[in-house]
Parts: structure tokens; C-alpha cells; sequence
């Protein structure tokens, strides 16, 4: 059954939750949402995500062990897509080096890049018990998905950032993403459409670090001949190249 951008219809590729995974919760609610759908559920956030390229949601709404959980799977163009928007979602985090390469595990939520797939689990009361079960219910998704996970741009590996500085990267492309993340970028990269810019939201020695990455070549010539010297150095010290 089609309603609107809302689907019914059960989708095999995405790593649902059922009975067995959670023995005795409750299933509320399950939706999948394709892109014209996506504003009603995220409230006014939509436009960012398809931005990274967005394909389609599954929602579940799960009461399990008298705790109510929101899990949601934002199944993204690519691994890249996914990992942008968890990159620009995690923030205070308690753990991000367990069970996989991106995750973020803070209190009453747990957020991870899975492949293709960036993972949302929310809880609604909070408190040690809640929280572990959040871990749980993820350890359940990641057995069930073989998704290749993003890898990260050479240039950035390079770096040799701690593990502490790398859970600060974001990664955009767009200029939704600027005007969210690094709105002092936009002067700089607001005309250009091919690009994707891998930076820390943290200073690093006094300084913020990070690589553009042009699509086109003619793109980073252009941009290289009109910010120079003065003005790359006030703005970030990133090391730029065509791709």
C-alpha cells in the first residue's frame, strides 16, 4: 500500500529488528519513508539529508523491557553519504571505539555509519539500564549487516590524528552542509558544486585541519587562483587537490 511518501511495504535490504532479535518487545510502529516523505519525520531537516543523497528511512518504534525506543535507518546513496550524516549528528559522546569503526555511544542515544546505513537508536527515559539496552539492540543490527564500511580519504588517514581527534571530523558537500557545520566556508566554496570538504570542528595546535577534495580539476585550479596566501591561512590551513 502507497500512502503519500510513506510505505508499508516490508523492504528486505535494510537490517530491521524483529521478535526473535528482542524476545518479548512490543512493535509499535514500522514506516518506511522514501525522499518526499522525509520532512514529516524529521521536522524541517530534510533538505541536509538528501544534500548527502538520501534514499529511504525505516522507522521503528519498539517497547522492549518497559523502556520505548525510536530506531532509525537512514539507508544513504553510499557509504559516504552515510557517514556525513553521522558525522554531523554525534556530538558529546561517552564511547567511539567499540563494536565498529563509527559509532557514538552517549546517553540515551547511539549513533553509527554502517555501511550505506547511518543508525539512530533513542531511547526515552534515559539512565544505565535504558542506555545498555540501546548497546544491545545495536549489537543486534550489527550481526545482522555486512555493510563495507566508509573509508576514509588518504589524505586525511595521513594526518595521524588521535582517535579522540578524528570523532570530530565532519564531512561536507553542499552548501547546507556549510551553512550547518562551517558557515565561514561558504564565501570560499559557495559557487562551487563538485567538491567535499573533510574537516575537524576542533582546533588542532591553534588551528582547524582538514582536505578539500575537487571532483574537477578546472574547479581547483579556480579555486586555488582566487584564495591564496592570506586568505586560506585565516580561514583553515587544508590541504587541497583535484581528485
Amino acid at each position: 500500500m502507497l500512502f503519500g511518501n510513506l510505505y508499508s511495504q516490508v523492504d528486505t535490504d535494510f537490517p530491521k529488528l524483529n521478535e526473535i532479535d528482542l524476545p518479548g518487545a512490543k512493535f509499535i510502529q514500522e514506516k518506511y519513508y522514501d525522499g518526499g516523505g522525509l520532512w514529516g519525520h524529521i521536522n524541517g531537516g530534510a533538505d541536509l539529508y538528501l544534500e548527502y543523497g538520501f534514499d529511504k528511512l525505516l522507522f521503528q518504534e519498539i517497547e522492549w523491557q518497559g523502556n520505548s525506543f525510536r530506531v532509525e535507518f537512514y539507508r544513504m546513496n553510499d557509504a559516504e553519504a552515510a557517514f556525513g550524516v553521522y558525522s554531523i549528528n554525534h556530538y558529546k559522546c561517552t564511547y567511539e571505539d567499540t563494536l565498529t569503526k563509527f559509532i557514538c555511544i552517549a546517553p540515551y542515544q547511539v549513533q553509527s555509519a554502517l555501511g550505506r546505513f547511518y543508525v539512530s537508536i533513542a531511547n526515552a527515559k534515559g539512565g544505565k539500564t535504558a542506555d545498555s539496552l540501546n548497546v544491545e539492540i545495536f549489537a543486534k543490527i550489527l550481526s545482522k549487516t555486512n555493510e563495507r564500511l566508509f573509508e576514509l580519504p588518504l589524505e586525511i588517514v595521513k594526518q595521524n590524528y588521535s582517535p579522540s581527534e578524528l570523532s570530530k571530523l565532519k564531512f561536507v558537500k553542499g552548501v547546507l552542509g556549510l551553512q550547518n557545520i562551517f558557515p565561514e566556508w561558504i564565501g570560499a566554496l559557495g559557487d562551487y558544486d563538485h567538491y567535499k570538504l573533510f574537516a575537524l570542528s576542533i582546533d588542532v595546535e591553534g588551528k582547524k585541519s582538514g582536505v578539500i577534495i575537487f571532483d574537477k580539476k578546472s574547479d581547483y585550479d579556480n579555486f586555488i587562483n582566487k584564495n591564496t596566501g592570506d586568505i586560506l591561512d585565516k580561514l583553515y590551513p587544508l590541504v587541497t587537490k583535484s581528485k
